[in-house]
């Protein structure tokens, strides 16, 4: 979790939000832009989370 909350100092735009599936408003899981640090040097990176429910539907390509 302290992990998650730093994300978002970084920026608003920055960090998992939501997944609201818009048909009926489910939360469907996670997915944002975070920052990583890979061989000391800060990237940002696609991340998502989703609950095995909704695999295989498309929400994470939608979501990149």
């Amino acid at each position: 979790m302290d992990w998650i909350y730093r994300t978002y100092e970084v920026g608003e735009n920055i960090g998992l939000k939501l997944l609201v599936r818009k048909e009926d408003n489910a939360l469907i899981g996670h997915a944002g832009i975070v920052p990583q640090t890979i061989d000391d040097t800060l990237e940002m990176e696609i991340g998502y989370w989703i609950s095995r429910k909704y695999w295989g539907k498309g929400y994470a390509s939608e979501a990149a």
